[in-house]
């Protein structure tokens, strides 16, 4: 959903082959429903991107499908709750850091070496937001992962850089986008 759904479907109308990768199963085959006009172009699998296995497996897939990947988004992410810090359970923290840093973590880790095998040219878009620029109230252990993420793309596009020059790397930075982002925490 969100800026990972519009992501897919404008890929889809550029002609791209697409894995559309969630934690819920039916959220997937709704995606899936709706893009129907695409179905010879898109696959789905079913990952949590906060646990390194999954999203080996979500590689494997991708490989055994396509061969290889020209565009990889690192974009799930979650709000948790909205309260004070000290309000925040170390649970709740978790979960955020697992998803939205973790996620992506898990992703480079899977894909990247695959990318480095590759004989073409590929790109990875990670996710962060506008809040990993600047804080507000209540909302701490979701900025703390977008920071993270903006952190670690910055580190990885220069250890990029001394391995190769096929492998692009941006991140994305948007600020609010009609989601239901609040009614996923508890996927």
């Amino acid at each position: 959903n969100g800026i990972g759904f519009a992501l897919a479907k404008h890929a889809l109308q550029q002609g791209m082959q697409v894995i559309l990768s969630d934690i819920n199963q039916r959220a997937l085959e709704q995606a899936a429903q709706s893009l129907v006009e695409y179905e010879n172009n898109l696959n789905y699998f079913i990952a949590d991107v906060s646990q390194p296995k999954q999203v080996a497996e979500l590689a494997e897939f991708a490989y055994a499908e396509y061969h290889a990947v020209d565009l990889l988004i690192n974009n799930a992410g979650i709000l948790g709750p909205i309260k004070p810090i000290w309000q925040l359970g170390l649970a709740d923290i978790e979960k955020v850091i697992k998803v939205n840093l973790y996620g992506v973590i898990n992703g480079i880790q899977q894909f990247v070496p695959k990318l480095l095998k590759q004989s073409r040219s590929s790109h990875i878009v990670n996710v962060a937001s506008m809040f990993g620029f600047f804080n507000c109230s209540f909302h701490s252990a979701y900025q703390m992962s977008k920071h993270a993420v903006i952190s670690l793309s910055e580190s990885l596009y220069y250890e990029l850089t001394q391995q190769t020059d096929q492998i692009k790397l941006s991140v994305l930075c948007p600020g609010y986008v009609k989601t239901n982002i609040i009614d996923t925490n508890n996927p």
